[in-house]
C-alpha cells in the first residue's frame, strides 16, 4: 500500500515538473527595453546615410530588458532613420530574427556581432586593447554591412560586395547608402576606429570568399522600439529569452518516459 502512494507521489512530482518545463518553453515576449548612458565607442563620428550628412556616436550599447539592471547585454543600432533613445524604457514594439528584419544582409550583422563583440569576449591585440575603439569600429561595419553589403552598384564602384573600406593595398569605395569619414589622425582616435572598422570589414569578406555558410545562431533578436509612442532606433541583442526548442524537447521527452511507465505499470 505504501509502495503504490509512494509511486503515485512520484508521478504527481513528475507531472508537475514537466507541465513547468513546457510552460516555460513557450514563447516569452519582453516588454521594454533600457539603454544604458555607458557604452563601448566614441561620439562625434561623421557619416553619410542617404545623402544626408549626420553626426553620431558610434557604439557598441549595453542594455537590458525589462527592468533587469542585473543583466546587461550587448547591442548595435541597426536602424538610422530614427533617434536613439538612452537611459528610458523604451517600449519593445517587436522581436525578429535579424535574418527577418533584414534577409538580405541580417545573418552578416549578426555573424560579426557574434564573432567580434567586445562584451561577448572578443581582443585583439594586434590593433589594440581599447575597448571603445574596438565597439566604435564594428558599429560602423554592422552599419555598413546592413546597409550596403550586395547593394545595387552604384556606377564606378570598385569594392568587393559593395562595401567601404582600405585593405593593404587599395582602398575600396561602396555604394554610398552609408559611409562614414574617416578622417584619419596618424596616432588619432579616427585612426584607431578604423583600424578595428577595416579589420572587421575584411574579416568578413574574406568569410564570403571562403564560402563560409552564414547560418542563424537563434542568440539574436533585433528589437523596434518606441518611446511615448514615437519610433526610436531599432537594436540588435541577444536574446533574453532561452529558445523554447531545446526546452520544448526536454519537456516532450519526459512525457514520453510518463507515458511508458504507466504503460509498464498497467502490464504489470
Amino acid at each position: 500500500m505504501q509502495h503504490g502512494k509512494y509511486k503515485k507521489f512520484i508521478a504527481s512530482i513528475f507531472s508537475i515538473t514537466t507541465f513547468f518545463v513546457l510552460f516555460f518553453a513557450l514563447p516569452a515576449t519582453a516588454t521594454t527595453l533600457h539603454v544604458d548612458n555607458s557604452f563601448y565607442g566614441v561620439n562625434n563620428v561623421d557619416v553619410t546615410f542617404n545623402g544626408n550628412d549626420i553626426t553620431t556616436s558610434a557604439a557598441e550599447l549595453r542594455v537590458y530588458f525589462d527592468g533587469n539592471s542585473g543583466s546587461f547585454l550587448p547591442a548595435f543600432c541597426v536602424d538610422l532613420s530614427d533617434p536613439l533613445s538612452v537611459g528610458v524604457d523604451n517600449h519593445v514594439k517587436s522581436l525578429q530574427s535579424p535574418e527577418s528584419y533584414n534577409p538580405a544582409n541580417g545573418l552578416y550583422t549578426e555573424w560579426l556581432m557574434d564573432s567580434f563583440s567586445v562584451q561577448l569576449g572578443y581582443k585583439n591585440s594586434s590593433i589594440g586593447l581599447v575597448s571603445s575603439y574596438q565597439g566604435a569600429g564594428l558599429q560602423l561595419a554592422i552599419w555598413e554591412t546592413f546597409y550596403d553589403l550586395y547593394a545595387p552598384t552604384p556606377p564606378g564602384a570598385s569594392t568587393p560586395y559593395n562595401l567601404d573600406y582600405d585593405d593593404t593595398f587599395t582602398s575600396y569605395a561602396g555604394t554610398g547608402i552609408f559611409s562614414y569619414d574617416r578622417n584619419p589622425v596618424i596616432g588619432g582616435v579616427n585612426d584607431e576606429v578604423n583600424k578595428w572598422y577595416d579589420f572587421f570589414i575584411q574579416e568578413l569578406v574574406d568569410e564570403i570568399d571562403a564560402g563560409s555558410l552564414f547560418t542563424s545562431t537563434g542568440k539574436y533578436i533585433v528589437a523596434e522600439l518606441t518611446y511615448n509612442n514615437i519610433d526610436k532606433q531599432d537594436l540588435m541583442t541577444v536574446n533574453p529569452v532561452p529558445e523554447p526548442s531545446t526546452i520544448m524537447l526536454f519537456g516532450l521527452g519526459l512525457l514520453g518516459i510518463g507515458a511508458i511507465g504507466r504503460k509498464k505499470t498497467q502490464l504489470k
